[in-house]
């Protein structure tokens, strides 16, 4: 299903069984099925019959660097959506591939050296980084941010920050990370990608201070200031971020906040008869329920005694005090 043929119902069936394999798999779509998302995405293009996509499908041989760059033109061009997830799981797939068309003049980036083989293990182990570090609430390795950077970079164009940080292990945080967000708003398709842009955000807000104050006051939930960490925090953990950040005993200049919000959370509740049933049902005998009852004590009172409640848009979150 590679090489010339028509964008007919066929070739969409080939890419739903790829797409449906990579989902299941929890991974990235079989080569087959890249070459067939070339091949139909080489057709959404003005000229199907030239370029790295076509070249791509017929061949089999990727130019990720030229790719990148037709899978970026034609995101921008279309509004299909279908089309938008068929330019997310290619891309996936591309930057695991090897760079066969050299570089640009950038500095080489980690994975341009590597065979097909040690790229696939870096992956695998990337993926097992990230997932314990996001467990813990703590950052990658300069080492891994630095893998993660070369890898991302070959998304976006030449001379970019984070080539010149996954080459020299310096750079602006704050452009590195817009270009993060720029890579993960258009890869949300592809799991990886997307886990590898957050986790390289979190890096980056964990080790640079970004003109955090000593003293800051406590925030309304609603009104968050423009900080690394604490943006990495929303649009990791949500709402339930915003609300641990409103309590007054939290300082958003700690450079442990993630870590923190993670042993502090206890969960999210609708209302808050849900809340007391859970919080004061799983603390309190029937015996001691009824008493309580008898006492005329309220179990709102009473949760909020024990626990940090935040009241956001209709939900609520609570904490460990």
């Amino acid at each position: 299903m590679t090489g010339v043929i028509r964008q007919d119902d066929a070739l969409v069936d080939v890419i739903g069984d790829a797409i449906g394999e990579a989902k299941a798999d929890g991974g990235e779509v079989p080569e087959w099925g890249a070459r067939t998302l070339a091949r139909a995405l080489a057709n959404e293009r003005d000229d199907p019959m030239s370029g790295a996509l076509h070249h791509f499908a017929i061949t089999g041989r990727a130019d990720r660097e030229a790719i990148a760059k037709e899978l970026a033109e034609l995101y921008q061009r279309t509004t299909d959506e279908e089309i938008r997830e068929w330019i997310n799981w290619l891309g996936m797939y591309v930057i695991n591939l090897p760079d066969t068309a050299g570089t640009s003049g950038d500095a080489t980036t980690p994975d341009d050296t590597l065979d097909e083989d040690a790229l696939n293990d870096m992956v695998e182990r990337l993926r097992s980084t990230c997932a314990e570090a996001d467990a813990q609430g703590a950052p990658i390795s300069t080492d891994d941010a630095k893998v993660i950077a070369g890898l991302l970079a070959h998304l976006l164009p030449p001379g970019s920050e984070m080539s010149r940080f996954a080459a020299t292990g310096a750079a602006n945080p704050v452009v590195i990370a817009e270009e993060c967000e720029f890579i993960r708003e258009r890869t949300l398709g592809a799991p990886d990608i997307s886990t590898w842009a957050l986790s390289l955000a979190h890096y980056l807000a964990a080790n640079a201070s970004l003109g955090r104050q000593a003293g800051q006051p406590a925030l309304d939930a609603g009104d968050l200031p423009n900080d690394l960490l604490i943006r990495y925090g929303i649009t990791r953990h949500g709402d339930a971020f915003r609300a641990y950040l409103s309590l007054p005993a939290i300082d958003p200049a700690r450079t442990d906040l993630i870590k923190s919000f993670l042993d502090f959370y206890v969960g999210t509740y609708d209302s808050m008869d849900d809340l007391t049933t859970d919080l004061v049902g799983g603390t309190h005998s029937e015996a001691e329920l009824l008493e309580l009852a008898r006492d005329d004590i309220s179990f709102e009172e009473l949760v909020r005694a024990g626990w940090d409640i935040v009241e956001l848009d209709g939900k609520f979150y609570v904490f460990t005090k």
